[in-house]
């Protein structure tokens, strides 16, 4: 008797033994609404948190990718020019090759020739940029011709690619075709 006596006057039951009504034990048994709002809404901020800079990250990839891109440009062309390469035809002792980037279009053009007005448009190799906030900014286009053979540079120029974000590169060439880069 003495057990059930423990017992009953224990909060083991609800509302047991000592008066206390049910309502009031499980009260602290559950969350209200309100704290259940507060929490959701705090893992929604938090989330959408992730989620922006998940997508700042992204666009700073695709950037970086296009970055790439045009120093390959320029690579390719001073690699042309140096190995004395040219495609069409009657072409046999190479030809200079150069980069023409236009800030109007999105993206740059690797072309054969002394310039690109006088180019052999059938070697042109069109490349655009991956992104769509990616851009060149110059007042006017930009060609980066390397001399055939010696792979230097005539008119050394830099260009300046940045997108929408804040992200800028500028990348030079100076009189000996060595391709710079400065990420600001």
């Amino acid at each position: 008797m003495a057990l059930l006596k423990i017992f009953a006057d224990s909060n083991f039951w609800p509302g047991g033994g000592n008066g206390q009504s049910s309502a009031r034990l499980n009260r602290g048994r559950g969350f209200t609404i309100i704290e259940m709002c507060v929490v959701l809404g705090m893992f929604a901020f938090i989330g959408s948190l992730g989620i922006l800079t998940g997508l700042r990250e992204m666009k700073s990839g695709s950037f970086g990718d296009d970055r790439a891109a045009v120093i390959a440009a320029l690579q390719r062309a001073r690699s042309l020019a140096a190995n004395g390469i040219c495609s069409g035809a009657g072409c046999t002792a190479g030809k200079p090759h150069g980069v023409h980037l236009d800030p109007l279009e999105k993206g740059f053009v690797i072309f054969q020739g002394a310039s690109f007005a006088g180019r052999d448009k059938e070697a042109d190799e069109i490349i655009t940029f991956g992104a769509a906030n990616v851009f060149i900014d110059a007042d006017a286009p930009v060609d980066l011709v390397f001399e055939n053979f010696s792979a230097e540079v005539l008119s050394p120029a830099g260009v300046e690619i940045k997108d929408d974000i804040g992200n800028r590169a500028l990348i030079t060439v100076n009189r000996r075709g060595a391709i710079d880069l400065r990420i600001k």
